[in-house]
């Protein structure tokens, strides 16, 4: 048949292709009715292109319902070559989400949008890229998602995409937002109808002549659809005569004539979908595979089906396969559906069950959906999981169904909403779960239903309704007799830390500790990580760091097997502190540093922030204030990049340590609304803000007035933490609040022979418990044993190279066994901070060496990448050098590619984003106020996703992130190089090596300032 009354829309799209061959890629939608002639356009270019020699890769969304998430991009990916050549595998990428450990999802998703990004960049160097998509109205939302993520990453490169939807059902959920959103990165094409002429055209090619009676009555009745028409004129040619009642009419006409065998073979397939499979076809029907194909064939003569390359049929057009569909009874259906859905693969089953009810029993289709929405959990689909487990819930209720039965299918749900970031609705349906699961009497399902309740763990929060669910649970399992051994590890150390923190913390930190004891023996790397997260989570600020160790250490072994970066980076994280408690710094830089690669290619800001705060975490023992500055301002803007609450909370409470650390009375007093906040979220707030305050006064020389504060304490049941009692007989020793004394040394004896620090609540370290144990023994009398106390303290600061550290204990010492009191004349953190003495030294590159000369000596030094890097900044001091510059050595094989695809969003679409955001945080307080749950819950998901796309897309400072940003990643290899060259010359030249450490600055400008680190400008 001619291709007629498209010539305008193939000439733009064929342009299209030839732009994206010069490095201009873009996205075009092809929009219009059913039948309209969207697909046939988008092949007509697709050979096109093909002719010029550019690649081409359909993929075609699941009209029918129940396909597995990314299905069309499974189709693309194969058609590129597949995993042999490189193309990212979906299945590859499955996290094992099931129970127990929350999934980040959105973290997940990410790491697979920018693998399968790289890999179209990377096929697209080789030769120029079409892709097409057909029936986006159809395709799952992570689909569509991807689609989107690769579109805004497609200027500057050889990629063409054009997608093909219908304009009506393009604008219902849950499809409509993401269409919308990814319409603004496209051109659009609207397809109209077919204009008289051109039908004339089309008749008179098939009756040899003008017919203006035929014309005019054909588009009255098609009302010019190119589909429509088509079957009209090939009915037209089979019967001389077109007189059928309407169009579907015309379409099933074509199997006028077939026996009733093969009709109900063609029945049969419409119901299993628009793409057929011969083999579970036979399955299905019971028929031979070769007498299937051999009827399909003959099927396929009559332009309803056409076989593709791979075996398969697939309906001439999706209407075609309607228009069958449409006339089974609803009956039969039923029949067909629930004979496919006993042999159909399981991401599809589901979809069958449920159009089989009632022909199907409860508990099947129960079973087939919790396995689907496994599936699509695995595939990074969480809210597709919880689309299909919701409906099945409406469609079974009516049907026979077991309690144990309905309660996993709400445990399912429960953690599939919880993956999807609907932690309300979570809670809610696990809540619900647990009160059916009691009704059972099954100690294993109750278990696992109040495991889910505890699903998130939030520091500080003590949910009495959480640690009442988890008690009975665990109860029931006692009563078990030995049975659930995983199940009891798990209550345990999920309970653990749901009681921290305790008024009696040693009951939580034993339950934590039988929890790993019974972990020891469970084979799964998921329940022991599981395990190891909530009892290593009870520990932390509780236990001793040389007992948490073994803990952080088998997550981040759990973590490896299992490949869940983001578990990794959590074990990894405790395990730096923990070190640095010790005094172990050399330690805590390996894990820092192996902890700041994985980060960086986990690639979320969510993870990212930590890092600099865990360097300055390192830098303030050593007194090294400025690197702390610089620290907090990064994680500061990544936190704000990232739009991560929690970010600023940890900031704002490291800063404060960091003040205290250095002295700064006014910079206190500045910042202490910001604490008062963050300390807003801890139980009992009023106590922690008495504290602050007390801590101010105190350091401001008001003795009076903090030891008022020092009573709004109270009996402070929730300020166990070592920490907290180390901060708390800080203030006591600077008001002398003597009464204290007594209890708060015997309270400090346990934490002996480490440094004070907070965790991942602060990332904080200041001096040795052993100071504040020395200034309490002094003060009671026992002069002797404080002389051994600082002598400890002094010892751990030495072993450390904690100089600041180190300052600490002389003035202690002095202020606490000399006749003189009060500050001594030298404030300590301050001398800390005094600049190394200036050097006479050289740094030249020769060869693979660099020739270091310092204070007369030479050694020679066999290059790595950062040295090269170091000796270009020490050339031109004082001197700012972009990271780009810097990573650009000629011989590095890894040096960083400069190109990005330009901004992510324009300004006009940024600020629609942040008008809509605004709009649903005031909906959610509205509906939060109404106890409206499922508008809250709505709003917040919807909220979530919007936060996601505009935390991608906006840089540090709100400025536009630019696609593939090559300055970051330069900024992260620059930073590490560069310190580890400084390590190394401070290994031969340790004097050479605290200058440079302290002289040379890093960030996305670096420079040598040998006069002293200034902000970079």
């Amino acid at each position: 048949m001619l291709f007629l009354g498209r010539e305008r829309e193939v000439k733009k799209l064929a342009e299209a292709c030839e732009s994206a061959c010069q490095g201009r890629g873009a996205l075009h939608l092809v929009v219009g009715e059913p039948g309209i002639g969207k697909t046939r356009l988008a092949d007509e270019v697709a050979k096109l292109a093909t002719s010029r020699g550019i690649s081409v890769a359909w993929g075609r969304a699941w009209e029918t319902g129940g396909a597995p998430a990314f299905y069309p991009w499974v189709e693309v990916l194969e058609a590129l070559g597949g995993e042999a050549s490189g193309a990212p595998s979906l299945d590859a990428h499955r996290a094992t989400h099931g129970e127990g450990v929350v999934a980040d999802s959105a973290r997940e998703r990410f790491v697979l949008f920018e693998r399968v990004l790289a890999f179209l960049r990377e096929r697209s160097r080789a030769s120029p890229l079409l892709l097409v998509f057909d029936d986006l109205h159809a395709a799952d939302v992570p689909s569509l998602e991807l689609l989107h993520f690769v579109a805004r990453g497609l200027r500057g490169r050889r990629i063409a995409i054009i997608g093909t939807l219908r304009d009506l059902e393009a604008q219902r959920p849950p499809v409509a937002n993401v269409i919308a959103r990814m319409g603004r990165e496209a051109s659009h094409l609207t397809l109209a109808a077919l204009a008289s002429e051109d039908v004339a055209k089309l008749v008179a090619e098939h009756v040899g002549r003008a017919d203006e009676a035929l014309t005019s009555e054909l588009v009255t009745k098609t009302d010019g659809n190119p589909l429509f028409v088509a079957e009209a004129l090939r009915m037209l040619d089979q019967r001389g005569s077109w007189a059928a009642p309407g169009v579907l009419a015309v379409i099933t006409s074509r199997i006028d004539g077939l026996d009733e065998t093969t009709t109900s073979l063609l029945d049969a397939a419409s119901v299993f979908g628009r793409r057929v499979v011969p083999a579970v076809l036979a399955s299905s029907t019971n028929a031979a595979l070769a007498d299937v194909v051999r009827r399909l064939d003959d099927v396929s003569t009559r332009g309803v089906l056409r076989r593709c390359d791979d075996g398969a049929y697939l309906f001439s057009h999706a209407l075609v396969r309607d228009a069958f569909y449409a006339r089974i009874p609803a009956p039969r259906r039923r029949e067909l559906h629930r004979a496919i859905a006993r042999v159909a693969e399981p991401a599809l089953a589901a979809h069958h069950h449920l159009a089989a009810v009632p022909l199907v029993s409860a508990g099947e289709v129960i079973r087939a959906s919790i396995a689907a929405a496994a599936h699509a959990r695995a595939r990074l689909a969480p809210d597709d999981a919880v689309a299909l487990l919701e409906q099945t819930i409406v469609a079974v209720e009516g049907l026979p169904a077991s309690e144990p039965e309905r309660v996993e299918l709400l445990l399912a749900l429960g953690w599939a909403a919880t993956d999807a970031g609907s932690l309300a609705r979570g809670r809610q349906v696990f809540h619900e779960a647990s009160r059916r699961a009691a009704t059972t009497g099954d100690p294993g399902l109750i278990a696992r239903a109040a495991l889910g309740q505890g699903a998130e763990l939030v520091f500080g929060q003590v949910r009495s309704e959480l640690v009442e669910g988890l008690r009975a649970a665990l109860a029931r399992l006692d009563d078990a007799a030995g049975e659930h051994a995983d199940l009891r590890a798990r209550l345990l150390a999920r309970l653990a830390a749901a009681l921290q923190p305790s008024t009696t913390p040693e009951e939580p930190v034993a339950m934590a500790r039988e929890a790993m004891t019974l972990a020891e023996s469970i084979d799964d790397p998921r329940v022991r990580a599981e395990i190891a997260l909530a009892a290593g989570s009870a520990l932390t600020d509780f236990a001793p760091p040389l007992d948490r160790i073994p803990v952080s250490r088998q997550l981040v072994r759990d973590a490896r097997t299992l490949d869940d970066g983001v578990v990794e980076l959590r074990g990894l994280t405790r395990l730096a502190t923990d070190y640095i408690e010790i005094g172990d710094f050399a330690e805590a830089e390996s894990v820092i540093e192996a902890r700041a690669e994985l980060a960086a290619r986990v690639g979320h800001p969510r993870y990212l922030w930590q890092t600099p705060l865990l360097r300055s975490m390192l830098a303030m023992p050593r007194g090294a204030f400025t690197v702390c500055d610089e620290s907090i301002e990064e994680a500061t803007a990544i936190g704000q990049e990232g739009l991560d609450v929690n970010a600023a909370h940890v900031v704002a409470m490291h800063r404060f340590w960091m003040l205290l650390a250095r002295e700064d009375l006014d910079g206190l007093r500045a910042h202490m609304p910001e604490v008062l906040r963050a300390m807003g979220r801890m139980p009992e707030p009023a106590q922690h803000h008495a504290l602050a305050q007390a801590v101010l006064h105190a350091r401001a020389g008001e003795a009076s007035r903090a030891k008022e504060a020092l009573a709004g304490i109270g009996d402070g049941k929730r300020m166990l933490a070592p920490m907290m009692r180390a901060t708390i007989a800080d203030v006591a020793l600077r008001c002398d609040d003597a009464a204290r004394f007594p209890q708060l040394l015997a309270e400090l004896e346990p934490a002996r022979g480490r440094n004070t620090a907070w965790g991942p609540f602060g990332f904080t370290c200041g001096p040795p418990y052993d100071v504040l144990v020395g200034s309490l023994l002094a003060r009671l009398g026992r002069r002797d044993e404080a002389g051994a106390a600082f002598d400890a303290a002094l010892a751990l600061a030495r072993r450390s190279g904690a100089t600041a550290n180190e300052a600490w204990v002389h003035r202690a010492r002095r202020e606490a066994l000399s006749d003189t009191t009060g500050v001594t004349e030298v404030r300590a953190p301050a001398a800390a901070q005094q600049p190394p003495p200036r050097l006479e030294f050289t740094l030249r590159v020769e060869g693979n060496d660099v020739i270091v000369r310092c204070d007369g000596r030479t050694t020679r030094l066999r290059s790595v990448r950062g040295l090269p890097m170091l000796v270009r900044l020490v050339e031109e001091p004082g001197r700012e050098m972009h990271v780009l510059d810097l990573a650009s050595e000629p011989d590095d094989e890894n040096v960083v590619d400069r190109g990005d695809a330009g901004e992510v969003f324009d300004a006009k679409a940024r600020e629609a984003y942040q008008k809509r955001i605004a709009d649903l945080r005031a909906e959610i307080d509205d509906a939060d106020r109404s106890a409206d749950v499922g508008r809250a819950d709505r709003a917040r998901r919807e909220l979530d996703m919007l936060v996601q796309q505009l935390s991608s897309a906006v840089g540090l400072g709100g400025r536009a992130r630019r696609v593939g940003s090559a300055a970051e990643r330069a900024r992260i290899t620059v930073q590490r190089r560069v310190r580890e060259a400084i390590k190394k010359i401070g290994q031969q030249e340790p004097d050479l090596g605290r200058h440079l450490d302290w002289a040379i600055r890093t960030g996305t400008f670096c420079a040598y300032e040998p006069r002293g680190r200034k902000t970079a400008s």
